[in-house]
């Protein structure tokens, strides 16, 4: 199940950026894949940290600062 989240949320991912760059506006598909990929970023840092891979769990950290921060200003961004 883990495996078939990640590619949801990778064809989520690609959908909306493809619908960015032709229709140049967000739409709610933005909104839902950014909301996949915070779930993946919440969840998957924790595996990286029990095994003590810090810089995995700083790059998954920065990430989601970037993509919370990118889903609150979207419409100041294009």
């Amino acid at each position: 199940m883990h495996i078939l989240a990640e590619i949801t949320t990778g064809v989520l991912l690609i959908s909306s950026g493809v619908y960015i760059l032709t229709k140049k506006k967000f739409s709610s598909l933005f909104d839902i894949s950014s909301g996949s990929l915070i779930y993946t970023l919440i969840v998957s840092p924790g595996y990286y940290a029990q095994k003590g891979e810090w810089a995995v769990f700083a790059i998954f950290s920065a990430m989601l600062i970037i993509t919370v921060t990118m889903l609150l200003f979207r419409k100041k961004i294009i």
